[in-house]
């Protein structure tokens, strides 16, 4: 009796023993930090603290962005942890990637007063840069590709709010934009836009009612202060839809008016990874109330008709990838696009404005559906399409595992800890793991994918119960000692 005795009190100590070990590595985990140490150059040191991908230190008056990986943000922001970003060290952009289409920005957005050597050489020659101050004090070879860049642009007084970190841009002066004639004719003018709002143009008259220009080749040499142009999104919600009236394409072939749908539907798709016809559920319809809309009204070479607000996105068999059609749309005028089993034309483009109620069903892990028959795909997921390589409407395998090999593929826990943390059903439904290689392709960035999810878990995901660090703590000591009394038959 003795024995067990004394072994019923060597088990209880090796429980507080276990336990306090469990709680202060617990503690540990939650209160330090680890910087990635893999792919990364050797300016780079052990000491260096990461933020959404921008590699830091301290330095006088604040700390110096030393390194951007593939994947940073588009936006380096005023402030890193309540320190001001003051400088931009040598090569520190050598091997980030803005350089497609509506993503070809890099904004720095504090006072910065040095940049270093060869700071974004690997950014596209197009890249447009846009500094919140000066270059007094740059080093000579700052801007080494010659891109082109805006100087003294004015920014929000305060961050965009819903979670992100960067200000919207309001205006700069003409004769502060350098460089003109390298800014692509074929990208459009991006920049960090307001919630609620989205962009579309500069003009040199504020709150301009129309487009204004929207390429920075397009804007002529001269005084003036341009304003971004922004558009307020009727009803709150993402007014990236299709009017009331279009027809959706249900799994059987049948089709329902969009407002119709309940959301329990099974949606004919196409599995782009496949080649094929498949089904998908709805995650959910996106919906705006009835309001005044500018409709973009596609016509097609067999009369086909869809109404767009904003912006949606159609496969194009001519480019093979998914195109956005917005205002601009008349630019595809003769391309070719996908409806089901033929192809048809796009031969007409009208906008006005009607009074309407807009939709945006959203499919599981396809997110394309049809519209009138048309293969399309809802506004606002450039992050999702044009990914990887795709021909004959199937994506080329070789082409993808060799993107897979060099830009790697997120864990759910990956992108829980350096993007947004999102239950893992919606991970799986939004293709998560491919957003390492969007991003490192500069097709979205991580403040993007963050507001997008913020926006989506109104719809997919319950409030959660908030606990305490004290409550996690207890619960782990709790689980820790249930564990161990389990081990030793103290506790069935």
């Amino acid at each position: 009796m003795a024995n067990k005795g004394y072994l019923k009190s060597g088990a209880l100590a090796l429980v507080l023993v276990l336990a306090l070990v469990m709680m202060l590595g617990f503690v540990v985990s939650m209160s330090i930090s680890t910087v990635e140490a893999r792919n990364l150059p050797e300016w780079v040191l052990d000491t260096d603290l990461v933020y959404n991908s921008l590699y830091y230190r301290p330095v006088d008056g604040g700390v110096m962005i030393v390194y951007a990986t593939s994947s940073a943000t588009n936006v380096v922001p005023a402030q890193i942890d309540g320190q001001d970003v003051v400088a931009i060290g040598a090569n520190a952009f050598s091997n980030a990637s803005y350089s497609s289409s509506v993503k070809a920005r890099l904004e720095i957005q504090g006072q910065v007063s040095y940049i270093g050597e060869n700071a974004f050489s690997g950014l596209n020659a197009s890249c447009n840069l846009i500094l919140a101050g000066d270059t007094a004090g740059f080093d000579a070879n700052w801007n080494s590709q010659n891109a082109p860049y805006i100087t003294n642009a004015i920014f929000a007084d305060t961050v965009n709010g819903n979670g992100q970190t960067y200000k919207y841009l309001v205006s700069f002066e003409n004769e502060n934009l350098f460089n003109r004639e390298n800014a692509a004719s074929n990208v459009m003018f991006s920049c960090s836009f307001k919630n609620g709002y989205y962009q579309v143009g500069l003009s040199f008259t504020q709150d301009d009612p129309n487009t204004g220009y929207r390429h920075l080749s397009d804007i002529p040499t001269g005084e003036g202060t341009l304003y971004v142009i922004y558009r307020q999104n009727q009803g709150g919600g993402s007014q990236s839809c299709v009017a009331e009236g279009t027809l959706v394409t249900l799994a059987d072939g049948s089709q329902v008016a969009v407002e119709s749908l309940t959301g329990s539907e099974e949606l004919l798709v196409w599995d782009m990874f496949n080649g094929t016809y498949a089904s998908a559920p709805i995650l959910f319809i996106d919906k705006d109330e009835e309001a005044t809309y500018e409709i973009i009204e596609l016509t097609f070479s067999d009369n086909t008709v869809v109404k767009v607000i904003s912006e949606h996105a159609f496969f194009d068999v001519d480019a093979q990838e998914y195109v956005f059609l917005r205002e601009d749309a008349a630019k595809y005028v003769g391309h070719t696009f996908n409806k089901g089993d033929v192809n048809v034309e796009l031969v007409n483009v009208n906008v006005y404005e009607e009074v309407t109620t807009t939709y945006s069903p959203v499919t599981s892990g396809a997110l394309c559906y049809y519209v009138n028959g048309m293969l399309s795909m809802p506004g606002n997921t450039e992050a999702f399409v044009n990914i990887f390589t795709v021909e004959n409407m199937k994506v080329n395998a070789e082409a993808m595992a060799a993107d897979i090999a060099a830009y790697g593929l997120y864990t759910y826990e990956e992108f829980c800890a350096e993007v947004v943390e999102v239950p893992v059903e919606v991970f799986e439904a939004f293709n998560g793991q491919y957003l390492k290689v969007s991003m490192a392709k500069g097709l979205t960035t991580k403040d993007e994918i963050k507001s997008l999810f913020d926006r989506y878990n109104s719809f997919l995901v319950e409030e959660p119960v908030e606990v305490s660090v004290f409550e996690q703590v207890v619960n782990a000591i709790k689980s820790a000692i249930d564990s161990v009394l389990k081990f030793f038959g103290l506790r069935k």
